[in-house]
């Protein structure tokens, strides 16, 4: 928002605590990401703007059950400001339920997809992200052109900051244009360069198989550095993505785990840490191929948390590329 004249402060899941934020000036704008455990312990925060991009199990050692979880997701938008504008994400169940339940109670929603049409919301269409709030489908930004933002997740992101963006009063233009200079963000698919032709992608962000799904769906002849601390059902769930991979460099805790689910089907090793994973990926690795670190796993066996692990790797594609 800083880059659109506004002052800003990003925090909560992501960055600083809020209590450590910035005071701002009355314009001023506050992002703050909560986690189901943030919004289960912050009974009194009330967004003006309320996002919820997705729902896919986890957490279920704090919450139980799926439905537990999705109940304290829900929560975010029961909290805010009764005129809020709740942004949607509608491509998973559990958020398109949620929606429909908001949807009748009155409140002012727009949904956000990427797999269908939403008359009255944003969509992607044709490679397109389509505005049809007033029900003129108005073509807003050509996603090509984000090389530091691929694949339909972050489609979908970009829609629903584009609603969010506007329920807080900045015009098309201004937010279109914001978009096309958007770097991308640590962690969360960053390009951190290019190799002899094979580009290098950190993705540590991806503690579990749904969000390291995002990348594999995003790139094909991929060596892909996995592992970590599994989350329940482990890397089953990939096995129709596992022809886009052409090797994997297994890591950590759950190494053994994955390499059993690999099985036949995906060329693998087991690396053990990340440094020996990506010295073994350099040399494997041809132009026009990609090195994904997504793990699909937490960090905790070996790193304070998924940034350091990602900082690592960082550091260690940064000494090869000087």
């Amino acid at each position: 928002v800083d880059d659109l004249g506004k002052p800003a402060a990003i925090g909560g899941n992501i960055g600083r605590a809020v209590f450590d934020l910035p005071t701002l000036s009355d314009d001023g704008i506050y992002s703050i990401e909560m986690s189901s455990y943030q919004i289960d312990l912050s009974p009194n925060f009330a967004a003006d703007v309320a996002c919820l991009i997705n729902i896919t199990p986890d957490h279920l050692d704090r919450h139980g059950t799926l439905e537990n979880y999705v109940a304290v997701k829900a929560r975010l938008f029961s909290h805010a400001r009764d005129d809020a504008t709740l942004v949607i994400g509608i491509d998973t169940e559990p958020t398109a339920e949620i929606a429909r339940k908001l949807i009748a109670a009155g409140r002012r929603v727009v949904c956000v997809s990427v797999q269908t049409v939403v008359a009255g919301g944003i969509y992607v269409r044709d490679g397109q992200l389509i505005d049809d709030r007033q029900g003129g489908q108005v073509s807003l930004f050509d996603l090509s052109r984000l090389d530091r933002m691929p694949g339909l997740h972050n489609a979908q992101n970009l829609g629903v900051a584009f609603a969010a963006l506007s329920a807080l009063g900045f015009d098309s233009d201004q937010i279109i244009h914001s978009f096309a200079r958007f770097p991308g963000l640590a962690h969360r698919m960053e390009l951190l360069g290019d190799h002899r032709g094979v580009r290098i992608i950190n993705d540590s962000k991806a503690t579990n198989a749904d969000a390291a799904e995002k990348a594999l769906l995003s790139f094909d002849h991929i060596h892909w550095i996995a592992g970590g601390v599994a989350k329940l059902g482990g890397i089953e769930t990939l096995s129709h993505l596992f022809p886009k991979v052409k090797r994997a460099y297994l890591v950590g805790a759950c190494a053994d785990e994955f390499a059993v689910t690999l099985g036949g089907d995906v060329a693998h090793e087991i690396s053990g840490t990340i440094d020996a994973a990506f010295a073994s990926a350099l040399k494997q690795a041809q132009a026009g191929e990609v090195i994904v670190l997504s793990p699909a796993a937490a960090s905790f066996d070996q790193f304070a948390d998924f940034e350091a692990r990602g900082d690592h790797f960082r550091s260690l594609v940064q000494a090869v590329l000087q």
